[in-house]
């Protein structure tokens, strides 16, 4: 699976992240909302990004985020704008 995706299931479970701002990761990790995302190939970062997460209270804020955030990555919202987009092209579905 590509990260982006193991974010995105991460973030269903309720579950803060903290990513390298690299990729598809860069829309899915949204530093201070639902996780933290650092710089890339930059270890000192992520040791902080995880230092801050070291409080329940952290945690518990970026949590409450979490699966709200990834709503867009619902495979009936990506069904529906699939459909919306055939319909636009003229295919019929």
């Amino acid at each position: 699976l590509a990260m982006d995706a193991l974010a995105v299931e991460a973030l269903a479970c309720g579950i803060p992240v903290v990513a390298s701002a690299v990729g598809g990761l860069r829309g899915v990790v949204r530093d201070g909302f639902n996780g933290r995302s650092v710089a890339p190939a930059d270890p000192v970062a992520v040791a902080a990004a995880l230092g801050d997460l070291v409080t329940a209270e952290a945690r518990t804020q970026l949590a409450g985020s979490a699966r709200a955030s990834i709503a867009e990555f619902d495979v009936r919202a990506t069904d529906a704008a699939m459909a919306a987009l055939w319909a636009e092209l003229g295919v019929a579905t």
